[in-house]
């Protein structure tokens, strides 16, 4: 049997040189740090986003729009009566948090808090997009 690759499973992991926190603990991560690591993020930082919770671990996964439209129907279609399918509902549009073509990258505190990015003055930062 061919197995099935999932439609949130797409992306990469790029190293993320330059985030803050804001007033209100949101990580800022700089739209056109993220459209230079390749052209895909160039094409979709040009565009209205949704960040939300990767159910891949501590992770993010940033959406164009068009694609989460079609993505979280597909999400709020499973059978919420299965464990699973209720915890992935749960997770992905729980966390959805929906950023503007001219708003910075924020991560509120509860994507934050599940990204694998580490805080500012650490020596590493990073994500999954």
């Amino acid at each position: 049997m061919a197995k099935r690759k999932l439609p949130w499973k797409v992306g990469c992991a790029y190293p993320i040189t330059s985030a803050y926190l804001d007033k209100e603990q949101e990580l800022v991560l700089d739209r056109h740090e993220l459209a230079e690591l390749s052209p895909e993020l160039a094409e979709l930082m040009a565009c209205r986003l949704v960040v939300t919770a990767s159910p891949e671990g501590s992770a993010v996964c940033v959406y164009e729009q068009n694609r989460w439209d079609t993505l979280s129907e597909e999400i709020r279609a499973l059978p919420n009566m299965n464990p699973e399918a209720r915890w992935l509902q749960r997770l992905m549009l729980g966390h959805q948090c929906w950023l503007d073509e001219q708003e910075a990258v924020k991560l509120p505190s509860s994507l934050n808090d599940r990204s694998a990015v580490r805080k500012p003055g650490h020596k590493t930062l990073g994500t999954v997009f």
